[in-house]
């Protein structure tokens, strides 16, 4: 899985954003995404390119969280960026 190409991911205030400026409205969300702490850490490894699987064991050891926990929390996240057609499954 890899985050489509066109997007910037920014610091602002407290928050993370995600800012599609690929141009091509049919292949990226027209807008702003806001990420919290979690989800901007998906994000960047998305951004590298991952396995579902990597993913998941990448947010256990960064949160320290239960793998159910972090698989629930990780296919909403997938779930929503899938939704705005903002990644590309591999």
């Amino acid at each position: 899985m890899k985050i489509r190409e066109g997007y910037v991911l920014n610091e602002m205030a407290d928050a993370t954003v995600a800012i599609y400026v690929g141009g091509d409205e049919k292949n990226g969300l027209n807008g702003i995404v806001t990420l919290n702490k979690p989800g901007a850490f998906m994000w960047e490894k998305l951004t590298e390119g991952c396995t579902k699987e990597e993913l998941l064991k990448a947010l256990m050891d960064r949160y320290d969280v239960e793998e159910s926990t972090a698989q629930t929390d990780m296919e909403a996240f997938l779930d929503s960026l899938r939704a705005e057609n903002i990644i590309e499954d591999a």
